[in-house]
């Protein structure tokens, strides 16, 4: 397996990992995003025809978050420029500023660990620019947040040494939220286990229509082992194969007005029947709706709330120890 900056931190967790060659949908509107931030940052803004109005404020706000880090000091997005070698590896930086000493990488969605990858780019960046410490920023456009690390070259080596450690770990492989992102998932030992199947590649391909049934309802501890067995699944059905325990359910479509015609025509229909249409509203959304100004002595109720039972997998329990 060839090592990249990126798949550090996914090796950290499991050193089976290997990173999958399709990529999702998120990954493809990361790159999107990543394009339009360093077109923005030279003064391009053609790569934002791409993002919906959500993902332009996003990146809006990471230029500016970059600008206020840079310190007057230039921006550099220009691709040639990002490019680094250390431990091995090569890797591209979305941005640099060079008189503050920093690298920065736009991330999108929820926080991350990415010390390791950022670690190699900072050796990188150290080793371009003749110093011994590097500051790597991430920032996340879509939280508005930043994550800044420090490194000294000692520091970022020791790092990136137990990451690449990991890839000769002997250890069998462990779950963990980068499951999904792998090339192995659907053959994982360790993910398979947990629904009470041997590895044997991709499980529901070969399986008959009733197993298969069966092991959606196994499946729902793995999330996409449920999503792709039921996808089989409902592909049999509509073929026509019949399995017991399974039915195609096909809802009529539904025929919705817009919101903005509702409420061009709200003075005509009336506001008494739009709020009966709508019913109740929870107390925490009218308040969002009235907005800071006191609520109007008006009239409420409570709802009793649910109960029910959750079901989960019993812990195991420990030996008991003889005396």
């Amino acid at each position: 397996m060839k090592l990249r900056p990126s798949i550090l931190p996914k090796l950290m967790l499991c050193g089976s990992y290997e990173s999958d060659p399709i990529s999702g949908d998120a990954a493809e509107r990361g790159t999107r995003m990543d394009l339009a931030f360093r077109a923005m940052v030279s003064g391009r803004f053609e790569k934002t025809e791409s993002l919906n109005t959500v993902e332009q404020d996003a990146i809006f706000w990471a230029v500016e978050k970059a600008n206020d880090l840079a310190i007057f000091s230039p921006l550099e997005s220009r691709e040639e420029h990002l490019m680094i070698a250390a431990m091995g590896m090569t890797g591209t930086a979305d941005l640099l500023c060079s008189g503050q000493r920093w690298s920065g990488d736009l991330k999108s969605g929820q926080i991350r660990n990415y010390i390791e990858q950022q670690a190699v780019y900072a050796l990188g960046f150290m080793h371009v620019h003749d110093c011994d410490e590097w500051t790597t920023h991430l920032l996340y456009c879509d939280l508005r947040e930043t994550v800044s690390h420090r490194f000294t070259r000692l520091e970022a080596e020791k790092i990136v040494l137990a990451a690449i450690a990991k890839c000769y770990d002997p250890a069998p492989p462990t779950t963990n939220e980068y499951c999904g992102w792998c090339a192995k998932r659907w053959s994982c030992p360790a993910r398979l286990e947990q629904i009470g199947i041997q590895p044997d590649g991709k499980p529901f391909r070969d399986m008959t229509g009733d197993a298969l049934r069966a092991f959606v309802l196994r499946a729902k501890t793995v999330e996409e082992f449920a999503i792709e067995a039921r996808a089989e699944l409902l592909d049999r059905l509509t073929a026509g194969e019949t399995i017991e325990g399974a039915k195609l359910v096909q809802n009529a479509p539904t025929t919705f007005v817009h919101w903005h015609n509702v409420s061009r025509l709200a003075a005509l229909i009336g506001p008494v029947k739009i709020a009966h249409a709508l019913g109740d509203i929870p107390l925490k959304k009218f308040s969002e709706l009235w907005g800071d100004k006191p609520i109007p002595n008006v009239e409420m109720f409570d709802k009793p709330g649910a109960r029910y039972v959750r079901v989960t997998h019993p812990k195991p329990k420990a030996n008991a120890v003889k005396q």
